[in-house]
């Protein structure tokens, strides 16, 4: 690891592809962690003390491509950490356009050296605050803790102390191969993104009371992949005892917790992947430059190893064998409607229903006219959010039966304003703004009903952070779902409990069709 304070400058530019920090100015306010001093700055509000750029792990370079996150070697003097570190290695953002001029503004520099978090801190000395640990989304092949969304600084300033991280994504976070189970002492492979999750959890654990946080009282949260992590780790044996609430943001529902690939199936796609790349052996593939490894197929997820994930989601929580905890979760009423494509045609969407719903594809087609483009546009567009709604529903009902912590569900319907309001309405990933009070991130004309919502989410957000119930003074009450089955809790232009199920025959028909997916699941 080349901490930043230790770089020499006249060295940089021969350096700059294996390190993920460049030498920063001098910053203010002194934390001793385990690994050795750091220093950091203070906020826009200068009550808010801010760490970034903190090395959580040492860097996964050369021989330890493909390994579990190792320790942080122990530094001497201080670590300056006033700015984030690298991205780790992921394919670009270029080819999704609406995400990358919504989210992320501006390039920044990848590599493999990127375990880093960033920290924000309100807590005066002595004190022992919530801790939110946040992942981010990204489909396990991009992004990072450093989005201007996830700036801590209004969260903080509500009482918690926010951690935000990377993770190893992609071909570089989630490679299984024959070669790397044999030389692992856990004899498995893959999922080292999630075991990057699981150490940047135990840093926290040793570490956080130094920034003022409870390690007895952290929350691991994200959104999208984030989310799916979320779950990933509360069935994992290897986080055990690593938090006690949950934020599960667009990533909760029958379709995201079976199915998940085996280790034998991942074993052969490395293969597959390895002759992509005309690398002949794991010797090979760790000898190639990061960017020659994202030419190939870099579309790999978490998998089913028997060691970090045992089982599948479903199966794991249906056995009552999860780390049972409180949960807030929820999804967005135009998940994935406004990315479809806009000319829907008839006879497509027709053969489309019919190759996925087999024998009950007529049954669909009633409930979902589709005779005309323009009505199956229509037909797509409402089936996508009722199957949604019913997936959560689902999954909701069988975590009451084996679950003995509150759940909090939301629906998030507030349309941004400004660009393609109308056509993507509550998009996917829209919620995250509100959630940590970084309105100003996106260049949107936002309202005053914009900057009233977000108060309010951050809060219900901080609430349940801090207690593990979203409820507080001047708030709507917002109900466990036990108590107000097949009701959700809307945020958006209003606020409050709303039963928003599907009419009675499509409920029946998505919930029949999940109980077969669950029943093949077990």
């Amino acid at each position: 690891m080349l901490h930043k304070k230790i770089v020499a400058p006249l060295v940089l530019s021969a350096i700059t592809a294996l390190i993920g920090c460049i030498p920063p100015p001098a910053a203010e306010s002194f934390v001793q962690v385990e690994s050795g001093k750091l220093s950091g700055i203070r906020g826009k509000d200068p009550s808010i003390r801010v760490f970034k750029g903190i090395p959580y792990a040492a860097a996964p370079i050369f021989d330890r491509r493909w390994q579990p996150p190792q320790p942080v070697d122990k530094w001497e003097g201080t670590y300056e950490a006033d700015r984030a570190c690298a991205i780790c290695m992921q394919h670009g953002r270029g080819w999704r356009e609406f995400y990358q001029e919504e989210f992320y503004q501006r390039p920044e520099p990848m590599s493999e050296d990127c375990l880093y978090l960033n920290i924000w801190t309100g807590a005066e000395s002595g004190q022992q605050r919530p801790v939110l640990v946040w992942i981010h989304g990204g489909s396990f092949a991009e992004g990072s803790g450093s989005l201007p969304s996830f700036d801590g600084e209004t969260l903080a300033k509500k009482g918690l102390v926010v951690v935000t991280i990377n993770y190893r994504l992609s071909v570089f976070g989630f490679l299984a191969h024959p070669e790397l189970t044999r030389e692992s002492v856990s004899g498995t492979s893959g999922n080292y993104g999630l075991l990057d999750q699981i150490a940047a959890l135990r840093w926290v654990q040793k570490n956080i009371a130094a920034f003022g946080g409870d390690p007895r009282q952290v929350t691991v949260a994200g959104q999208s992949a984030g989310s799916s992590s979320v779950h990933y780790l509360s069935v994992s044996p290897l986080a055990k005892g690593l938090f006690i609430r949950t934020i599960a943001q667009s990533g909760s529902g029958v379709h995201r917790m079976v199915s998940t690939t085996r280790l034998k199936e991942a074993e052969q796609a490395g293969i597959q992947f390895a002759a992509s790349v005309k690398a002949a052996s794991l010797r090979e593939l760790r000898a190639m430059p990061a960017a020659a490894l994202l030419q190939g197929d870099f579309r790999m997820r978490p998998i089913v190893d028997g060691w970090v994930l045992p089982d599948d989601v479903y199966p794991i929580m249906a056995q009552s064998r999860q780390n049972d905890v409180p949960m807030l979760t929820g999804l967005n009423s135009e998940e994935s409607i406004g990315f479809q494509p806009q000319n829907v045609r008839a006879r497509e969407f027709q053969d489309e229903i019919r190759k996925r719903f087999s024998g009950n594809s007529e049954t669909f087609l009633k409930l979902y006219p589709a005779e005309t483009d323009k009505a199956a546009q229509t037909a797509r567009d409402s089936s996508i959010r009722d199957q949604a709604i019913v997936s959560l529903r689902a999954w909701a009902l069988m975590r009451s039966g084996t679950a003995k912590t509150p759940l909090y569900i939301y629906y998030f319907s507030r349309k941004s304003p400004g660009r393609d309001r109308q056509r993507i309405g509550a998009f996917h990933s829209g919620e995250i703004e509100y959630v940590f009070g970084t309105l100003s991130a996106t260049d949107r004309p936002w309202e005053e009903l914009d900057r009233r919502l977000s108060d309010t989410m951050s809060s219900y957000w901080a609430n349940f952070i801090t207690r593990g119930d979203p409820n507080g003074p001047g708030l709507p009450k917002w109900s466990p779902y036990s108590e107000t089955p097949d009701q959700y809790f809307e945020l958006g232009d209003t606020i409050g409990l709303k039963a928003i199920m599907p009419a009675q025959a499509k409920l029946d028909f998505f919930t029949a069709y999940f109980s077969k997916t669950l029943k093949a699941a077990r």
